[in-house]
């Protein structure tokens, strides 16, 4: 059988109808944290694409790794974006006329789903999700086509609790700071990585993972950075935004697209699988 039938639920259920009987009793356990098992290698060749494999398109491959987030950012207006997973929303928030071009160009090959462009003044507001407090792994995933200047700590995300006197205390955050960046932080403290110099007006896909032991940033598909950090985060309430912050000065540039999170660390297979969907290799 193909082991396709990771949830039971209905964003699943109609990409796998093809392969998949509901109530499969074989089917993984949907709370395991483990990457999408491989594909059944008996399944007749002359059959449409399992949902679980590149060919059946990056949306397809996304949602068969389990995300616990998934926003395309291809609506035509505010207020808001959905979340492919669960159907809830994120708010989008611009601070003057036009900060916000929805209908851009999207980053995926083949693929005439629409992105967001932003000019520095508007974001995407995710409410208080996403805390992934103690050593709790997870993933963060996007494609930024940045534009001119976006050498002032941009934001791709950010979940960040502040002291009074504005630092960082806990949270994460992912960057165009002249290179592409992310930063864990406990207690003030942070663990960070640095990547390479992101390709002005053309997309990247950054995904960043830690494991519960060591913080990674994966850029166009490769590793990057690594970096060892094992301290204990608290379960703060923080706002999560992408594409900027509720702060001035460090809203993203250019195109957003193919926003996503994940409850666990996405391994490199998984992370090169992504990017060669969306490039359509």
């Amino acid at each position: 059988m193909t082991f396709c039938s990771l949830r039971q639920i209905d964003y699943l259920r109609e990409a796998c109808a093809p392969h998949c009987g509901e109530g499969d009793a074989n089917a993984p356990d949907a709370g395991a944290d483990t990457a999408a098992p491989p594909l059944d290698a008996s399944v007749d060749a002359d059959a449409s694409p399992s949902p679980c494999s590149a060919d059946a398109g990056y949306r397809a491959l996304v949602l068969c790794d389990r995300p616990l987030a998934y926003f395309r950012l291809d609506e035509q207006g505010p207020p808001q974006a959905n979340d492919t997973v669960d159907g809830s929303a994120g708010a989008y928030v611009a601070a003057e006329a036009g900060a916000i071009a929805y209908g851009a160009p999207g980053a995926i090959a083949a693929d005439s789903d629409k992105a967001i462009h932003l000019d520095g003044n508007g974001y995407v507001g995710g409410g208080t999700a996403l805390s992934f407090p103690g050593k709790a792994p997870f993933s963060l995933e996007a494609w930024v086509a940045p534009e001119g200047d976006n050498f002032s700590y941009r934001r791709i995300f950010e979940r960040l609790v502040f002291d009074g006197s504005g630092q960082p205390l806990d949270g994460y955050i992912v960057y165009n700071h002249t290179t592409v960046g992310a930063e864990r932080y406990v207690d003030g403290g942070s663990a960070q990585v640095l990547g390479p110099q992101l390709g002005n007006l053309a997309y990247s896909h950054v995904l960043v993972t830690f494991d519960g032991s060591t913080l990674r940033l994966y850029v166009n598909g490769a590793l990057a950075a690594s970096t060892p950090t094992d301290a204990a985060a608290g379960d703060v309430t923080a706002n999560l935004f992408f594409g900027g912050t509720d702060r001035p000065g460090a809203g993203w540039v250019g195109g957003l697209d193919e926003v996503a999170a994940y409850g666990y660390a996405l391994d490199a297979s998984q992370v090169t699988a992504h990017y060669r969907a969306g490039r359509g290799e």
